[in-house]
C-alpha cells in the first residue's frame, strides 16, 4: 500500500510540474514587476541591521545617558565616537529605504 501511495505522489507532483512549466512558459516577466520585487527587497533589507543599530544606541544610551558622567574621558570620547557611527549608519539605511521606496513607487506607477 505504501509503494501505492508514493507513486500517486510523485505522479501528482509531475504533473503539477508539467502544468506550472505550461503556464509560465508562455508569460513574458513584466520589467515593472521586476523593478516593484527589486525595490521593495532593497527596501525591506535595510529594516534588520537598522533595527540592530536603534538597539545599540538605545542600550548606549540607557547604560550611560548624555551628561552623566560615570566613565573614564578616553571611554567617553570613544563612547561618543560609536555614538556618532551608528547615528550616521541609521541616517544611511534611512536614505537607501526612501530611494527604494521612490524606485517602488515609481514602479508601481508605470505598471498600472
Amino acid at each position: 500500500m505504501k509503494p501505492l501511495r508514493l507513486l500517486q505522489t510523485a505522479i501528482l507532483v509531475a504533473v503539477g510540474m508539467l502544468c506550472l512549466a505550461i503556464t509560465a512558459r508562455g508569460q513574458k516577466p513584466d520589467p515593472a514587476a521586476i523593478e516593484t520585487v527589486r525595490s521593495w527587497n532593497d527596501a525591506v533589507s535595510t529594516i534588520e541591521l537598522e533595527d540592530q543599530n536603534f538597539r545599540e544606541l538605545l542600550d548606549s544610551y540607557k547604560r550611560n545617558p548624555p551628561g552623566r558622567v560615570l566613565l573614564t574621558p578616553d571611554v567617553r570620547a570613544a563612547q561618543r565616537r560609536r555614538r556618532l557611527r551608528l547615528i550616521a549608519e541609521i541616517i544611511d539605511s534611512h536614505e537607501k529605504r526612501i530611494r527604494a521606496m521612490r524606485r517602488l513607487a515609481k514602479a508601481e506607477e508605470t505598471s498600472q
